[in-house]
């Protein structure tokens, strides 16, 4: 490729937003201080410094909490010299001097002591893909093999491990299996599920749990302060407090990211319409259905499409959990009012699957680029039949 070429390719992957982004604000491996986790912290660094650190964690807890900046937060601790970490300063745990050479190359993906497998975007095919590839996992047989200087770690962040194909899961459980020296695994997770047993069985999992509402609002107060130092979107949000801050809260159970989406779009208000809509049933309002399928189908309301879908899944798989353990639903107006219709075994089967079909096909929708607004049309009618069914 010729240098022009290169650079014009470099250039459209900068302007491309990486996945594991959320837009407007610091990307994990951006972000420098992490609220609420310090007693994983304190036994990742304490491993270190004592010598007998796993050679491989699963970080596991719901999206949005902080398991990537935790991953990338070791990942600067294990990279950087000693004189980094001692400049730390009153960060605790993993913390490092922010303005040291260690920070600056994991920020630009530069280490050479780190790989990080994702799903990127691909320039050559101009599309970020769907899964994270065999292929890309292969890349650690070089990572692995190269030479290093004495003393040199090599760490690897997995980011999301549950995106991965099956036959990149098995190319990586090879080298769980036999793992270098000096080597470190941090696998990012939501869904450890997913994952293949034996891949459980090789490394140490350290579950994130979701923010008390203290340092939640700490770490939302962190990463707006952050967007708006780097002149980004997100910095022109209202942090909420109080009572507003509580209720946002218990919707995005207690995950930074979730609060930020939902102030970002507004989410609250496109909650209580989405409640209005579903506290109907057994039947749904048809003007008021086509009024929200038309809004959301547009354009230039991508974060409020996804928001509103999130919102429904998110209701969906609350009221099944509760009906399946014979729970409420909490304070969740959308799940409420969708327990009310789980009232039999075979119900709560019934919407098992029901949720299965809406990701599925949610998921068919934005890989074929179908039509947005009959799908949120058929997902509130397929909730609707269920309810009579």
């Amino acid at each position: 490729m010729s240098a022009r070429r290169r650079k014009e390719a470099d250039t459209e992957v900068d302007t491309v937003a990486e996945v594991d982004r959320l837009e407007g604000f610091p990307h994990p491996r951006e972000t420098l201080v992490l609220h609420g986790h310090e007693p994983q912290e304190a036994l990742l660094a304490e491993g270190f410094i004592a010598g007998h650190l796993h050679h491989a964690f699963l970080i596991a807890g719901p999206r949005g909490i902080g398991k990537a900046t935790l991953a990338y937060r070791m990942a600067r601790f294990v990279l950087a010299e000693p004189g980094e970490r001692s400049a730390g300063g009153s960060g605790g745990g993993l913390a490092v001097d922010p303005d040291g050479r260690t920070t600056r190359q994991v920020r630009a993906m530069s280490h050479p002591g780190l790989m990080i497998l994702r799903r990127a975007y691909d320039p050559q095919k101009k599309r970020t893909p769907s899964q994270i590839g065999v292929d890309e996992v292969r890349r650690l047989r070089g990572f692995m093999t190269q030479t290093a200087a004495a003393g040199c770690w090599r760490v690897v962040v997995v980011d999301a491990a549950e995106e991965m194909t099956v036959s990149a899961a098995n190319a990586l459980l090879k080298t769980l299996e036999e793992p270098p020296a000096r080597s470190l695994f941090l696998i990012v997770t939501s869904a450890p599920g997913k994952l293949l047993a034996t891949i459980h069985s090789r490394c140490r999992t350290l579950r994130l749990q979701p923010l008390a509402p203290e340092p939640l609002h700490q770490a939302v107060a962190a990463a707006v302060s952050s967007a708006r130092a780097a002149g980004a979107a997100g910095g022109a949000i209202d942090v909420p407090d109080g009572a507003a801050l509580q209720e946002i809260a218990e919707l995005a159970n207690g995950a930074p990211r979730r609060v930020l989406q939902l102030v970002a779009v507004d989410g609250m208000a496109l909650y209580r319409e989405i409640s209005g809509l579903l506290e109907g049933l057994p039947r749904l309002d048809r003007s008021g259905l086509a009024r929200l399928s038309e809004r959301l189908a547009g354009s230039q309301n991508e974060a409020s499409y996804n928001m509103a879908l999130d919102l429904l899944a998110g209701a969906v798989a609350v009221a099944v959990r509760g009906a399946a353990a014979g729970t409420s639903a909490g304070d969740n107006r959308l799940a409420l009012a969708l327990s009310r219709h789980l009232g039999s075994p075979q119900k709560v089967a019934q919407w098992a699957s029901l949720w299965e079909t809406l990701q599925r096909e949610r998921a068919e929708v934005d890989l074929l680029n179908l039509d947005r607004r009959s799908f949120i049309l058929e997902a509130f009618l397929r909730i609707e039949a269920a309810t009579r069914g």
